[in-house]
Formats: structure tokens, C-alpha cells, sequence
């Protein structure tokens, strides 16, 4: 009986930005994926009739796109298990499959030589075909990738009939996951946005260097405090843009997690992943800013994922699958727990591993530049907020924005400025505040 293969290509642009992968099975499953620097799309499935002249005839129509595409890897084979082949011919693309494709990829990197193109494709896939029927297993080993093999699995250990001594306690190993951070610089990190980013610390470490350590442990984060003490802040500065964001409303709904059917251009239909699907895809943090207004029955969704299970089941649309996640995805969630409407379940809570609350450090502000005597009234006026007698004080966000106010437009029209982003039940008192800590008296801006 012949070894079960799959064929593996890969077209790309000239300089290489643009890709379309391929894998396909001999029971005429076929899924494709689109890559550029900056994206991909999941693996999509078909069901071909005639393997050989479609995936010729597929070739030959991206060589003369707008975007002309020519072969850079395979056609090559690689194995795959029964399993995986029974799930191919459900329309699931095992996980274990992309990860043996990324495996070659990556070997073919090291060694070019290893997998040299052959251009004519439908010739390879009528012979894969052909040795596939006959069990000719040399022709399909020699033309399996070395990098491509099932690696056996570890076989069960005889027992055991004395007891063994207490293992050495050892430290916790880290997900198999690596990637790029924006790097900390004189105690700053530049945010996507070019806006600098003051490092704080938590217990001692690095505030970005927390929240990557527990996407690296697959700890799920909560963040909470008043709005604009930079709980967005901080997680940009984290990750880069290596992460999915969603901003929670009263109106959030399971759909804008999971997916659905959206209208498109030209009058077409069709299927879009929600916020949680493209994050576990992508492998990557999916962040919840204001995951307190979200209801909590919506929020539902996330406690699957979040309970460890690496799988999602797309019931609302079959043809999309199972969602298959790794290392590298977790859920992160902020919010203030003061503003109306939040409602957090103890069930959604307990899911989250490290809960942070995020406050202003006063001392980094004026770090930051900003003038003295305006920390101090914000300062003054955060301790009348926390012990209720106001409901709001200057923040980080406000302080920064007043202070490049300050020095663009004068220090008159920033504080007065300052004074009307208060709640209007709280103005009198920090309009009060600010007139007393400057010496001046100071209304809000008005025309």
C-alpha cells in the first residue's frame, strides 16, 4: 500500500511579496492561501474534478494576472497521516499539514537545492497520481521532502514496577513560539503611531515585558483603570502591530468575534471572520478594549478558546471549518470598571490569568515634559476622585495632550481646555483646582 502524500507549490511575484500556496490532496481536495508582507488569508478549500490540468491551468493563469506569478517552490511531496486525509476530504486542513508545509518552507530556505521547480506541473501531478494508485512508494519517496515526513510519535514507555525518586522541580518551559518586539530604547518604546511610549514597571519588570512574557506562557491579561492611563498604550507598545484589536459596545455582537455574511462589492455574499477567528488564525493576541460594556452572554464566546481549547468550530458557516490556534494567540481585556454599563462576569474574570490595574504614574508624566504645576493639580484632584467626591481627574491621555497644548497654542488655552474635558458635574471642582494651583482663575473654553 503506498505512504499517503500531498502535492505542496508555491507561486510568487518577482520579488517575492505576493504568494499563493497550495496543498493538494489526491482525493482532490485542494486548499490555497494568499500571503504578502504584511497579511494572509486562511487555507480555502475546493473540490476538483481533474487535479492535473487545474492546477496547470491555475499556474498558467497567475503567470499572465495583473500581478504575473511564475512557480519558486515544488511541485514537491510531502506526507501526510490517514487522518489528516480523512479530514482533507471533510474540507479541514489539518493543523498539523500547514505546520509540515511551513516545516519544507523553511528547509528549502536553508538548502535551495533541496526542492529545484519543476515547471511542468501537470506532468508532476499525473505522475504523483499515477504512483499513488500503482503503490509505486520509491517514486513517492523520491520525490517527499525530507522535511516533509510525519515525524513518528514517541512511543508509550514500558511500565514501571519500582517507583521512581521525585523528579527535580524544573522551570516552566516556554511555548514554541518566537517573534519580533518593538524594542525599548532609553526607557521608551515608539508606538505604530510614532507617539512614544513611557516603560513602566509591574512588580519590578517591564510593563511590555510582562504582557510578552504571558502571551509566551499563554496567560490571558485583564487590564482595568480609569480611562486614559494607557492600557491601549501599553499593549501597541507590547506587540507592535502583531496582535488583533476590537473596540467593545453595547452593541457587540457573537458575529463581530466569530464572523458572517457581509455584502461586498459588485452585489456579492460572502463570508468574513470576525476579530477572535482572525487573531487565533493568525496566532496572534486578540485585544478586547472596553470588554466591560460587551454583554456578557456575547462574551461567551471567548471561554472556550480561553480555557485552553486550540480549537473553534465555525457553526455559523460549515464551509470555513475549524479554527485551529496555537502559541502566540491569547486574549487580552481592558476596561474601566467605573464607567457605566460594565458588567464583567466572575466566569469571564476567572478565565483571565494576570489581572493589572493601570494607573497614572504622575512622576512619568512630568518625565514626559509636562509642567509641573498641572501634574500637581492632577494629582490633587485623583485623590479627590478616589475617594468619591469627583468622579474624574486628569490622566495620562489628558495631561500629554495638555501639555503639547501648552506649548503649541499657550499654557491659557490648554488649561482651559483641561477644564472642559471634565465631566460637567465635576468642572466647578477642577476648574477650582487648577485656578487655585496656578494662581489665576480659569474658565472653560467658550465662544
Amino acid at each position: 500500500m503506498s505512504k499517503a502524500t500531498a502535492l505542496m507549490l508555491q507561486v510568487a511575484n518577482v520579488d517575492g511579496t505576493s504568494r499563493q500556496q497550495m496543498i493538494v490532496f489526491a482525493e482532490k481536495a485542494v486548499f490555497r492561501r494568499t500571503l504578502t508582507d504584511t497579511s494572509r488569508t486562511r487555507w480555502r478549500h475546493t473540490v476538483v474534478g481533474d487535479l492535473a490540468p487545474w492546477v496547470s491551468g491555475y499556474i498558467n493563469l497567475l503567470a499572465v494576472g495583473d500581478e504575473k506569478m511564475s512557480l519558486s517552490v515544488g511541485p514537491l511531496l510531502m506526507e501526510v497521516t490517514p487522518d489528516e486525509v480523512s479530514e482533507a476530504a471533510g474540507g479541514t486542513l489539518h493543523r498539523n499539514v500547514g505546520l509540515r508545509y511551513q516545516r519544507v518552507l523553511d528547509a528549502i530556505d536553508t538548502d535551495p537545492a533541496s526542492a529545484a521547480v519543476d515547471p511542468n506541473a501537470e506532468a508532476f501531478v499525473n505522475g504523483w497520481l499515477g504512483a499513488t494508485s500503482k503503490d509505486d512508494n520509491g517514486w513517492l519517496d523520491a520525490h517527499t521532502h525530507a522535511a516533509g515526513t510525519c515525524r513518528p510519535t514517541t512511543p508509550e514507555p514500558e511500565p514501571v514496577t519500582v517507583p521512581a525518586p521525585a523528579p527535580e522541580p524544573v522551570a516552566a518551559v516556554a511555548a514554541p513560539f518566537t517573534t519580533a518586539y518593538p524594542e525599548v530604547k532609553g526607557g521608551y518604546v515608539t508606538r505604530p503611531n510614532g507617539e512614544r511610549y513611557k516603560v513602566r514597571k509591574i512588580d519590578g519588570v517591564d510593563d511590555v515585558q510582562v504582557l510578552q512574557d504571558s502571551r509566551l506562557y499563554g496567560e490571558h491579561v485583564f487590564f482595568y483603570g480609569e480611562p486614559g492611563t494607557g492600557k491601549t498604550a501599553l499593549v501597541d507598545s507590547a506587540f507592535g502591530t502583531d496582535f488583533v484589536t476590537m473596540l467593545g459596545t453595547e452593541e457587540t455582537e457573537v458575529s463581530d468575534f466569530i464572523g458572517g455574511y457581509t455584502t461586498r462589492g459588485g452585489g456579492t455574499y460572502g463570508w468574513g471572520d470576525g476579530a477572535l477567528v482572525e487573531a487565533m488564525d493568525r496566532r496572534v493576541p486578540l485585544f478586547v478594549d472596553e470588554i466591560g460594556v460587551v454583554a456578557p452572554k456575547v462574551l461567551t464566546t471567548l471561554f472556550s478558546v480561553m480555557d485552553g481549547r486550540l480549537s473553534l468550530p465555525i457553526t455559523a458557516n460549515p464551509d470555513r471549518g475549524t479554527v485551529e490556534t496555537g502559541p502566540g494567540f491569547i486574549v487580552i481585556g481592558a476596561t474601566n470598571p467605573h464607567a457605566p454599563g460594565v458588567r464583567l462576569s466572575e466566569a469571564l474574570l476567572s478565565r483571565f490569568a494576570v489581572h493589572v490595574e493601570v494607573t497614572t504614574d504622575y512622576k512619568v508624566a512630568r518625565e514626559m515634559g509636562c509642567p509641573d504645576v498641572l501634574v500637581t493639580a492632577a494629582e490633587n484632584l485623583d485623590k479627590r476622585r478616589a475617594t468619591g467626591e469627583i468622579s474624574w481627574a486628569p490622566q495620562m491621555r489628558e495631561l500629554l495632550r495638555a501639555s503639547a497644548q501648552w506649548t503649541s497654542r499657550g499654557d491659557r488655552f490648554a488649561i482651559r481646555n483641561l477644564i472642559g474635558s471634565a465631566p460637567e458635574d465635576d468642572r466647578p471642582v477642577v476648574a477650582e483646582m487648577l485656578s487655585r494651583t496656578l494662581g489665576k482663575k480659569y474658565k472653560p473654553l467658550s465662544l
